[in-house]
């Protein structure tokens, strides 16, 4: 899998574990996401341009940071394009069938 987004929200929901809302890049090829019919526990939803992404560290992450998903692996880039972190994708049970538009277009 290979995505690319902008941070636009950011929920903690226990632990430092919680999900951030991106974006889609307007490079990313990957338009559709939906693994949740067949899996229970899966890092990721896309759909129209939007994105939600469990992660471990949530509280490092800041709005208006880069992510790239590539393969099994998590980057964050800042806004001036710097590296802040990478770490191996995690499947998370708590993001059981979550709506994109419900959880990611905040007003």
């Amino acid at each position: 899998m290979d995505f690319k987004g902008t941070v636009v929200y950011k929920k903690e929901i226990s632990n430092g574990a919680g999900y951030v809302c991106l974006d889609s890049d307007t490079n990313s090829e990957l338009t559709i996401y939906n693994p949740s019919d067949s899996l229970s526990q899966y890092f990721c939803l896309v759909k129209d341009g939007k994105a939600i992404l469990s992660l471990s560290g949530v509280s490092s992450v800041a709005l208006g940071d880069l992510v790239s998903i590539k393969e099994d692996s998590i980057y964050i880039f800042d806004r001036n394009n710097k590296l802040k972190e990478r770490s191996k994708l995690i499947l998370a049970d708590w993001i059981e069938s979550p709506r994109i538009k419900d959880v990611c277009d905040k007003e």
